[in-house]
């Protein structure tokens, strides 16, 4: 099932950390839980296309912004979802790291979830709960 998530009809490849959380038990019951994906406003903090292009390929309500762009984003708490994936070196100082949670943050609804991916070799360890860990990245559910 892995090969067939990192593809679709269109060949559209996904970062290892996506394909992962598609697949978690955690992100489906938060999914159920909007009543499924067309109905959950997705924010993807990403300075790639690809996981967005899955995503809205995929028939995900998906919004992309680049993290040193987020403050183009209203303030509004408009979002329920948002991923945030392996932004190592925006995150490494925990200055950069806190500024561009408390960015995303300002765009959640009160009860959204954030699920940031960041890979082994950040050597940056969150308090928060681990719902993903393999030897390449870790995610963590904030």
């Amino acid at each position: 099932m892995s090969k067939q998530m990192q593809t679709t009809k269109t060949q559209i490849k996904t970062s290892k950390a996506l394909t992962e959380l598609l697949n978690n038990d955690i992100w489906r019951g938060i999914l159920d839980s909007f009543h499924g994906k067309e109905n959950c406003k997705i924010l993807n903090i990403a300075t790639t296309n690809k996981d967005t292009d899955y995503l809205i390929a995929n028939k995900y309500n998906v919004t992309q912004v680049s993290p040193n762009n987020i403050k183009d984003i209203e303030t509004n708490n408009q979002f329920d979802i948002a991923i945030v994936t392996y932004l190592n070196k925006q995150i490494k100082e925990e200055f950069e790291r806190e500024n561009l949670l408390y960015e995303i943050s300002e765009r959640m609804h009160p009860s959204g979830y954030i699920f940031l991916s960041l890979t082994k070799s950040s050597q940056i360890k969150l308090g928060s709960d681990i719902i993903i860990e393999n030897k390449d990245f870790v995610t963590y559910l904030i």
